[in-house]
């Protein structure tokens, strides 16, 4: 590993993501999707080992392209945050989506990974449940409401979105409804 890197060296911590890698990294592949590098997160549980921004200095000394070191560095900083974020009471799934969205796909399965059965358990619910789910209702509905586009739609449509996640909206009808409200304290606002 010093080869790699002068601070490089076997710790117990990199053996036991190791060991988590082997026990559920298949799985976390499998949910992440098919577009996800599967090198990346056992790179990353080495790559945990250097203190502060070397790893971001070795991706760059290694050329990686710069969507490979973003997931890198996604791993190595978002993925602790999320579990923290997460290991709280169970947010809910609006929440949960808000947190995994912006996630890359080698991040997700990283988190799936080390973040424990309480973790892996919501990011297959966010994988199978949450992560497609959309509004019945779009912006041709916003502005049959009489709203004229501008981003204020994604915003509403975003709401809408989260109502629908959080089971606070569950037919066309209701989330129109809910659009209604939107739209008339932005015209308002």
């Amino acid at each position: 590993l010093r080869t790699l890197h002068h601070e490089l060296c076997v710790s117990q911590a990199m053996r036991g993501r190791y060991r988590m890698l082997e026990r559920h990294g298949e799985k976390a592949a499998e949910l992440a999707g098919e577009g996800m590098k599967r090198w990346v997160p056992p790179l990353v549980a080495m790559l945990e080992e250097l203190p502060g921004r070397e790893a971001e200095k070795w991706c760059h000394l290694m050329r990686f392209k710069r969507e490979d070191t973003q997931a890198i560095l996604q791993c190595l900083g978002r993925v602790p945050e999320t579990i923290r974020a997460l290991r709280t009471e169970m947010p809910p799934p609006s929440l949960i989506a808000g947190v995994l969205v912006p996630l890359a796909g080698e991040a997700l399965a990283y988190l799936y990974v080390l973040g424990g059965p309480g973790i892996r358990d919501v990011v297959e619910l966010y994988v199978n449940k949450w992560k497609y789910m959309e509004t019945e209702i779009d912006g041709n509905d916003l502005a049959g409401l009489g709203l004229a586009p501008s981003r204020i739609y994604a915003e509403i449509l975003g709401a809408v979105r989260d109502a629908r996640l959080d089971g606070e909206v569950e037919s066309r009808e209701e989330e129109l409804e809910m659009a209604r409200r939107l739209v008339k304290k932005a015209k308002k606002g």
